[in-house]
């Protein structure tokens, strides 16, 4: 197997063929042992990040099917998506600040939908111990997308 980095690929890239570091490190690569071998998972499934957003995904989708307004539903189902596509669509870009971009919007996305629990649960539509179960998978994806944005991008001023 080939280590070395691609060039042009930033942190969380897939850009390592072999391995990436320790699962649970907030980097956002995985050594998880899947029955598929790196060469069948596209770059994105490399991830825990992705794999993180994925189980939310789920979770919301579950609270989707609630009794709740449909432009919420709709809100949340866009927001906890964007996560996925904009995680996916940064993990296949090879130019760094192209992957900052993408994994900053799926940050973006990430407290959206943090938000929009808050409010379910201030609605009375989800419980304190629901909120809480969607909530920490959220917390665990920003922190990675915030590691995988690297540092602050400077705001030119005109």
């Amino acid at each position: 197997m080939n280590d070395e980095k691609k060039p042009g690929a930033g942190a969380g890239a897939g850009a390592l063929t072999g391995a990436g570091t320790e699962s649970g490190t907030g980097t956002g690569t995985s050594t998880s042992t899947r029955t598929e071998t790196s060469a069948h998972l596209f770059d994105h499934e490399k991830l825990d990040v992705y794999r993180v957003a994925r189980e939310f995904f789920k979770l919301a989708h579950a609270i989707s099917k609630r009794r709740i307004p449909r432009s919420t539903r709709d809100q949340l189902e866009r927001a906890s998506l964007s996560i996925l596509a904009n995680i996916a669509e940064g993990a296949g870009k090879t130019a760094l600040t192209d992957k900052q971009r993408f994994y900053e919007m799926a940050r973006g996305s990430t407290l959206e939908c943090a938000g929009i629990l808050d409010a379910l649960e201030l609605r009375g539509i989800v419980t304190n111990s629901q909120h809480q179960e969607a909530r920490a998978p959220l917390i665990r994806v920003a922190q990675m997308l915030s590691r995988l944005c690297g540092v602050p991008r400077l705001v030119r001023r005109s």
